[in-house]
């Protein structure tokens, strides 16, 4: 047992007892802090001592609040930051791009996210689907629209804590110098990103998995699925989608900028895509993918863009 690391995991959970009894009690910033300020925590215990200690340091705070406060709802939820701050502080210290780091750590935040949902509602005395739900009952819209919008509404959710969780982790860790080997390089990104926004792309592994899933997922429709399942596999799909459209819409811009020269020309055909998907949805998507994985097999671009980035801030 290494005794450095577990008297820093056993300052930092007196820490977040602390931050969490002083946002309950006042109720200043309690949903910011379980939500984005926690994960941030927790990945800094990652960075320092490990998963073990980490994992300890999680299981002790909930404990406190749980047995101490006896509050029940605070727990759980505490629980949902804990496991997104590990998702996202181990996704840091992985040899992987930030684009692949941000797509599994959303869908690993949703997986959590829905489940406390759906299991925890009466408990938790809330539900984001709930509320979701009621806000869009009084629109006139069928309720595939509103199924779908749902979806979309509860993807964004995981997406944002995620990402705020997993920047907030690298700027806290610079700080505090803690940061080393991978992480120093993705600070680097994160820290530069006007300038390193251009090489940033998903791997071509985790792009073509993707891409398999939301065909798997077509599938899926004419299944019946328990709710948590069905919700979660909607939301994940809406997440994919996002990253893979990201990545071959870029893919495309620069291969049309390649050919034509022209800034004017390629803004143009990317405002054409951008109003095709509110027409045509499902037809530009599988154009759009397609044309993406096109011109990656033909030149590269995906590998290429990823050196360069890891040259440029090694």
């Amino acid at each position: 047992m290494n005794t450095q690391k577990l008297t820093y995991a056993g300052m930092l959970s007196a820490v977040i007892v602390a931050m969490t009894l002083f946002v309950m009690m006042t109720g200043l910033g309690y949903t910011i802090f379980i939500d984005l300020g926690l994960p941030v925590l927790i990945g800094l215990v990652y960075l320092k001592c490990g998963f073990k200690y980490t994992s300890l340091c999680g299981i002790i705070s909930v404990l406190i609040i749980f047995f101490g406060m006896g509050d029940l709802p605070t727990a759980i939820w505490m629980i949902q930051g804990i496991i997104i701050g590990l998702i996202c502080s181990v996704a840091l210290s992985k040899d992987s791009t930030i684009m692949d780091d941000l797509l599994w750590c959303s869908v690993g935040g949703a997986f959590i996210v829905i489940f406390i949902d759906v299991y925890c509602e009466n408990i938790l005395g809330m539900s984001l689907i709930t509320e979701l739900w009621r806000t869009l009952e009084p629109i006139p819209a069928p309720d595939v629209v509103k199924e779908i919008a749902v979806s979309i509404g509860l993807a964004s959710l995981p997406v944002g804590t995620s990402i705020i969780a997993y920047i907030g982790t690298l700027f806290v860790g610079h700080k505090l110098r803690i940061l080393s080997g991978t992480t120093k390089e993705k600070f680097k990104v994160i820290k530069g990103f006007k300038k390193y926004a251009g090489y940033l792309c998903c791997s071509k592994g985790t792009t073509y998995r993707w891409i398999l899933y939301l065909v798997g997922i077509q599938a899926l429709q004419f299944v019946a699925l328990p709710l948590y399942l069905k919700t979660v596999l909607g939301a994940i799909q809406w997440i994919a989608l996002y990253f893979i459209l990201r990545d071959a819409h870029s893919l495309v811009s620069k291969f049309i900028y390649t050919k034509t020269g022209s800034i004017g020309i390629t803004k143009g055909i990317g405002l054409g895509i951008f109003l095709m998907l509110f027409s045509l949805f499902k037809i530009t998507i599988i154009v759009l993918t397609s044309a993406g994985c096109i011109v990656d097999l033909i030149y590269h671009v995906r590998d290429r863009q990823i050196q360069m980035l890891k040259q440029q801030v090694a």
